[in-house]
């Protein structure tokens, strides 16, 4: 399934929703719509990464990089993950690249 990209409104926080495959034929769609969700000048970028099935590096790339950007900024990127499974997919990935050291990893909307 390839990437698609949506945006939601959760309280006072809006949502960059991913689902899919975020894979080098879609990281270029991918890293648009990151920039252009986070010109708003938001302090804090969300993304939820839920019902991603699979990321290669390009994506992961384009999500590191991006949450160094923000960083310079003085601005923050979340991921939301609420699959309650401490085996997904996800999970494991952050945990293997060590990127869960780095990126605040919410389980739930209300820990945003």
């Amino acid at each position: 399934m390839a990437i698609k990209i949506t945006t939601r409104t959760a309280g006072e926080n809006e949502i960059l929703v991913l689902e899919g495959r975020i894979v080098n034929v879609d990281s270029d769609k991918f890293k648009g719509r990151l920039e252009s969700f986070s010109e708003g000048g938001r302090k804090k970028v969300i993304i939820e990464l839920t019902k991603v099935d699979f990321i290669d590096s390009f994506g992961l790339g384009a999500i590191v990089g991006h949450h160094t950007m923000l960083q310079e900024q003085g601005r923050d990127m979340v991921i939301l993950n609420m699959n309650p499974d401490p085996q997904g997919y996800i999970r494991r990935l952050f945990e293997m690249t060590s990127l869960d050291t780095i990126f605040k990893i919410v389980d739930k909307e209300e820990d945003l």
